[in-house]
């Protein structure tokens, strides 16, 4: 087989495996959540339903947070900033920032991340930025289920 057969192949492959492996995904196995995920893992932000309100949960490694202390995090969807007073919260060996509100105080945001390019997520520990490609349908899922 010709080289350049086998490096359009691998090119071809490579570029797929790369768009399927992150992805925002909805799931309930922990309860229902819109989730982006890379690689598998789960990736900087999810959008969990508890008790019919949304939460946004906000995580990193290693994250050495106060648990008795208000954060503030900043999502910048599309050059709109929302400032997100967020608390801590264990997750196994880990500390998570968690934002809870109800579905009213957080529409902007939603509707924001539904349509939205990226989010830049900014804690008091950095910044990162995330894609929102298929963020919609795994929105339109978690707000199905959480009513």
């Amino acid at each position: 087989m010709p080289i350049w057969k086998i490096l359009f192949i691998s090119i071809m492959l490579a570029a797929s495996y790369g768009a399927a492996s992150a992805d925002w995904r909805f799931r309930s196995d922990a309860g229902p959540g819109a989730t982006y995920f890379e690689g598998g893992r789960m990736v900087g932000l999810r959008i969990e339903c508890a008790g019919g309100e949304p939460s946004l949960v906000f995580f990193g490694e290693g994250w050495d947070l106060q648990p008795d202390m208000t954060y503030s995090v900043v999502a910048l969807v599309d050059d709109t900033a929302f400032v997100l007073p967020s608390k801590v919260r264990r997750r196994g060996g880990e500390r998570d920032l968690v934002h809870r509100a109800d579905w009213k105080e957080t529409a902007p945001l939603i509707q924001a991340l539904m349509a939205g390019k990226n989010v830049e997520i900014s804690t008091p520990l950095g910044r990162y930025t995330l894609p929102l490609k298929g963020s919609s349908a795994a929105l339109k899922a978690l707000r199905a289920a959480c009513r």
